[in-house]
């Protein structure tokens, strides 16, 4: 027993350790070689649906990237519209994401960090989804991860703590809004403020 404790705690001070580590090297990432990425798109399923709004900043805020894009083989998403607010009017005379890849293509292949609002689960599937290469050993920091154990709601069914809304975590900063929320490039400005926030406090 005393053997399986002594263990454990090595285990656990062998992963704070890797945290701190990351920690230092994403902190030590120069700011235009970071990228703060969010989608809109027409549904969750990262197979099935397609990117509207694609935004990306650097961090020193700086635009690289914020087009509206049409989706080439869907044609209304009602459910995603009453979120985003993004109608197939808006899209119907925009370019599709092919024609962006090279210039897409370039950013991320630049980019030492990304940062992003739920980044590892949705907006990097639906990027590589649309033919966008990302490097596998490119950093990522997704802020929606980081804070759900800093805003503490545990989630009993899950056994973790419950992940929150970006409009939760920027007021928790404060991070005012010029604009609404579920507009990329508004979410990547306040993501940015978040993940600037959080890793200078840790």
């Amino acid at each position: 027993m005393e053997e399986w404790l002594t263990r454990n705690e090595e285990a656990k001070r062998n992963a704070e350790q890797a945290k701190q580590d990351r920690l230092r090297r994403i902190r030590a990432t120069d700011p235009a070689k970071m990228i703060c990425v969010d989608v809109e798109t027409t549904g969750l399923s990262s197979i099935e649906d397609e990117i509207l709004q694609l935004s990306i900043i650097d961090g020193n805020s700086k635009v690289l990237f914020n087009e509206y894009i049409r989706p080439k083989g869907i044609a209304e998403w009602p459910e995603a519209e009453a979120i985003n607010h993004i109608s197939p009017t808006m899209v119907e005379d925009k370019t599709t994401i092919d024609a962006y890849l090279p210039q897409l293509n370039d950013i991320f292949s630049a980019a030492e960090l990304i940062v992003g609002y739920n980044i590892d689960a949705f907006d990097l599937f639906f990027i590589k989804e649309a033919g966008i290469h990302v490097p596998e050993d490119t950093m990522t920091y997704d802020v929606m991860l980081e804070f759900a154990p800093v805003y503490g709601e545990w989630n009993d069914y899950f056994q973790e703590y419950r992940w929150q809304k970006l409009a939760v975590c920027a007021d928790y900063y404060g991070y005012q809004s010029h604009g609404s929320f579920h507009d990329s490039l508004e979410d990547v400005r306040a993501t940015l403020h978040c993940f600037y926030t959080m890793t200078r406090d840790n």
